[in-house]
């Protein structure tokens, strides 16, 4: 007979200290207690220092790196690949280059007087590009599936990135009762 045992959700401190212990392991499997305990502390780390004016921006790029690995666990765990995060990570890329050569070819040239009204309208420009538009487009969507991953039940068996974190299942000796 198979037995199957689910472990009890993890709290605020326990999922905490599991993500801590594994800060940089990026095989392996992550609950979704474990996640979101510990996106929640970074969002609200990033919320209280982002006014910090250097240090702010700095923690939050460093609390971000530091999900890295946990996401990765986290899509392990619904059987996805950490290819969809790295999927998010060349968008980003592309956006920035995107950006940056829409800035580049509004920017005034040296002999230009800057104005707050030269400013605004590189900005209009900018964000009116179709690229930039169909690029936000696309990081929105991929943004929601990311989402709908997190959320998503973690598999009950065994898969090809290691044991359920949250069943122990196993094969109990003696007669079925039916």
């Amino acid at each position: 007979m198979i037995v199957i045992n689910k472990k009890p959700t993890l709290g605020f401190v326990e999922a905490l200290k599991l993500s801590l212990s594994r800060i940089t392991q990026c095989s392996g499997r992550s609950r979704r207690s474990e996640y979101w305990w510990t996106a929640l502390l970074a969002i609200i780390i990033s919320l209280v220092t982002c006014w910090i004016p250097v240090l702010g921006p700095i923690i939050g790029i460093l609390l971000a790196v530091a999900m890295i690995p946990l996401t990765i666990r986290r899509l392990h765990d619904c059987d996805h690949s950490a290819w969809w995060l790295g999927y998010g990570l060349i968008l980003l890329g592309i956006g920035f280059f995107v950006l940056l050569l829409c800035a580049i070819s509004v920017t005034p040239t040296w002999g230009d007087l800057v104005s707050e009204r030269m400013i605004r309208k590189s900005k209009e420009e900018i964000v009116s590009n179709p690229f930039y538009k169909l690029l936000a487009v696309v990081m929105f969507f991929y943004f929601i599936i990311i989402l709908a991953f997190m959320w998503q039940k973690g598999l009950m068996r065994e898969n090809k990135y290691g044991e359920s974190p949250k069943y122990e299942i196993y094969e109990e000796e003696g007669e079925d009762e039916y």
